[in-house]
């Protein structure tokens, strides 16, 4: 799998939980849109049902929970970031190489 997918998947589930994810979810929405039929409003309602995860993972401290929703967050980034990415990479992987914290 394409390392910008994973890199993508990590800074997208890490921003999920600061201040700044207003912003990002529309970046994001914007972005994966383009990949499925161009609407935002479905991208943007599974951002706001996929966010609960790494919330309720943050306050608990649950890092497994934080890297499930990252690892499903790669899965879905892959092929818009391979395919907006010349030449595609597939140096990367979307395991959980990136660890991103689930501290307040």
């Amino acid at each position: 799998m394409t390392e910008p997918a994973a890199s993508g998947a990590a800074a997208l589930v890490t921003q999920m939980v600061t201040d700044g994810w207003p912003q990002t979810r529309d970046r994001a929405a914007a972005f994966l849109a383009r990949w499925r039929g161009g609407d935002e409003q479905p991208v943007q309602g599974e951002l706001k049902v996929s966010r609960a995860e790494p919330v309720a993972a943050r306050d608990s401290g649950d890092d497994a929970t934080a890297a499930g929703a990252q690892a499903e967050w790669c899965n879905g980034l892959r092929r818009p970031c391979a395919l907006t990415r010349r030449p595609p990479s597939n140096s990367g992987s979307c395991s959980t190489s990136r660890r991103w914290s689930t501290r307040k």
